[in-house]
């Protein structure tokens, strides 16, 4: 067809529209050719009405007036000029002030400094934090962590950005997509006053029905009974629940079933079950083989009054066994052929009426005695002599007289020992007594002690003067005055090792030393650690005086630093105290010196004849004589 546009002249063609049988337009026909009428999307001035328009955006870049009986916006607005719906509108209608969503929150107080880990998120530093559980509510708010001390986010660090303030929380174990609302309230101040969150939801209400509790997101299962096990090989548990079938108690009972009720035990309760073996435990009150005898084995057969039998082929040990009952009335006699339990030597003897006791064998020598009527061994002493006669010499000893009593050894007579033989042969032994006394001396090189005790040699009054070894120790103990006053001469007191001299008179007592003529007191210290006062008569010092552990320096002498002070070295000192009077209203006399140069050891006064008045400053002089 062709374009009569392109004529100056428009001419209006004939067109004809093709419909199908049922009436539904095709396409247009005009020359003979069929066409479509063409659309042009930037055509201004059209109405449609009662159409569709789809996949098609209407007003472009320049905005265009539009409306509509309906229409949905399912997206949020993200430029000024993007159209809203109803949901972004209420939440703007309650007052609601959206806040760029925070990484994470807390949950419990935190210090708000440095890198952590909140609800399982760790921070990074620049994160969004919301801080919603600090004790000093006023340190609440939306922060930038960091690694020293965090700051408020710029959109929420003036009271004014906080009020109706709500956030999303982007992650965290928790508290992962919560949001929360700050219920702010008008004219406070930042910092000061306290800054409360609370969570915010947009949907159903959840409440926790029975046995349940609801914390955040989290509902939790209430705790009703006690953790633990229960019920073993003797006990059965018992369970109580509540209307919700929770067990809210849980105890053990010992099990206890009637025999009875278990099969396959026979009538235990009347002792009469066939085949039952009873193994590691006990059989009481109960008669063992009934009519017909049936054996008993154990480790102890124990019978708390007798046994009673034949008593055939009986074995083992006895203990108040009687054999063969009453000879009186047994038929047949039975003869112990051995007692067992007793050792090699053992005597029998009755201890008691019906009670058999075993005395173990003794020593050798020894004989067989009664103590408080008790069968026992003993070793004989010396019997009793009954008659001793006759005289004659037994070693040396020479014994007259006869002994004619009876009973007890008498020796009648004299014992001569003035040729005394050794007493032990040709063995020293040793002699025992109570008081061995020597009218001349005793001769020996030795006195040693008894025993562990020691040895004391003591006066007629028996008090112990210089006693020896006690403990077992080498020592020897003067308790009384001791004077050593050999004639020309040395007494020595010579420890060598460590051994030491202590001379430590107790009480008022002292050491006095007053030799006849001068000695030595060498390395010795006197008074110790804690001086003593001493008085000499003399004291000379050949080499060093030492004086509160100094020596003191050239020129120096020995001075008290007052009382209870001990003694220093000090430097002496001469000089006049210089005044400077200009008050004193009497005579002072001006002093004068005899020498220029030197040591001055005199200053002379200027006498009467040279007068001054520190008060009044003037000088006056008897005679005034001016020298050229």
């Amino acid at each position: 067809m062709a374009n009569p546009a392109n004529s100056v002249i428009q001419n209006l063609l004939p067109v004809q529209a093709y419909f199908t049988v049922d009436g539904t337009f095709q396409t247009f026909i005009g020359q003979g050719q069929p066409f479509y009428a063409s659309v042009n999307p930037s055509q201004s001035g059209l109405d449609i009405t009662n159409s569709t328009i789809n996949s098609t955006t209407i007003g472009a870049t320049t905005p265009s007036t539009a409306a509509f009986t309906s229409a949905t916006v399912s997206v949020a607005p993200v430029s000024g000029n993007d159209v809203v719906n109803k949901t972004y509108l209420d939440y703007f209608a309650t007052g609601l002030s959206w806040k760029q969503p925070v990484l994470c929150a807390t949950t419990a107080n935190i210090s708000l400094t440095g890198i952590q880990t909140l609800d399982g998120i760790s921070t990074v530093a620049g994160s969004r934090i919301l801080v919603k559980n600090q004790t000093a509510a006023a340190e609440n708010g939306i922060y930038i962590s960091a690694a020293s001390a965090w700051a408020r986010s710029t959109d929420a660090n003036d009271w004014t950005e906080l009020l109706g303030a709500i956030v999303f929380v982007e992650s965290g174990s928790t508290l992962a997509g919560s949001a929360w609302y700050c219920t702010a309230q008008p004219g406070g101040t930042i910092g000061t006053t306290a800054v409360n969150w609370s969570n915010f939801s947009v949907a159903s209400t959840y409440t926790a029905g029975t046995g349940l509790t609801l914390s955040g997101y989290q509902f939790s299962i209430t705790p009703v009974g006690t953790a633990g096990t229960y019920g073993s090989a003797s006990q059965v548990p018992v369970l109580i629940t509540n209307a919700s079938g929770q067990v809210t108690s849980v105890t053990n009972t010992n099990i206890a079933i009637a025999n009875t009720a278990v099969s396959g035990l026979g009538t235990m309760s009347t002792q009469n079950a066939n085949n039952v073996a009873i193994t590691g435990g006990t059989i009481n009150g109960t008669t063992v083989g009934a009519t017909t005898a049936a054996a008993v084995t154990g480790t102890t057969v124990t019978a708390s009054s007798s046994f009673s039998g034949p008593g055939t082929n009986l074995t083992g040990t006895a203990s108040g066994l009687s054999i063969g009952g009453n000879a009186a009335t047994a038929t047949t006699a039975t003869t112990a052929t051995n007692i067992a339990g007793g050792a090699a030597g053992s005597v029998p003897y009755q201890s008691a009426a019906s009670t058999t006791t075993l005395l173990v064998a003794g020593s050798n020598g020894q004989v067989l005695t009664l103590a408080s009527g008790v069968p026992s061994w003993a070793t004989p002493t010396t019997g009793t002599v009954t008659s001793v006669g006759g005289t004659g010499t037994v070693s040396g000893i020479t014994l007259t007289g006869a002994v004619t009593t009876s009973g007890n050894l008498t020796l009648g007579g004299t014992l001569d020992l003035s040729s005394p033989p050794a007493i032990g042969g040709t063995t020293a032994a040793a002699i025992t007594g109570t008081t061995v006394t020597a009218n001349t001396k005793f001769v020996s090189p030795y006195f040693d002690a008894a025993s562990s005790a020691g040895g004391a040699l003591r006066n007629a009054s028996g008090t112990s003067q210089i006693q020896w070894g006690s403990g077992g120790g080498s020592n020897v103990t003067i308790d009384v005055s001791a004077n050593l006053n050999g004639t020309n001469a040395q007494i020595d007191i010579s420890p060598t090792g460590t051994g030491h001299v202590h001379i430590n008179p107790s009480g008022a007592g002292s050491i006095e030393m007053n030799p006849t003529s001068a000695g030595t007191i060498n390395n010795m210290a006197i008074g110790g650690t804690t001086a003593r006062a001493g008085g000499f008569t003399t004291l000379a010092v050949s080499s060093t005086i030492s004086a509160n552990s100094s020596v003191g320096s050239s020129g120096q002498v020995l001075t008290s630093a007052g009382a209870g002070s001990p003694v220093i070295w000090a430097t002496p000192t001469a000089y006049a105290t210089v005044t400077d009077d200009t008050t004193t209203n009497a005579t002072r006399y001006p002093l004068f010196a005899n020498q220029t140069t030197g040591n001055l050891t005199t200053e002379y006064v200027s006498s009467t004849k040279l007068q001054y008045n520190p008060s009044t400053g003037a000088l006056t002089a008897s005679q005034l004589i001016i020298a050229p």
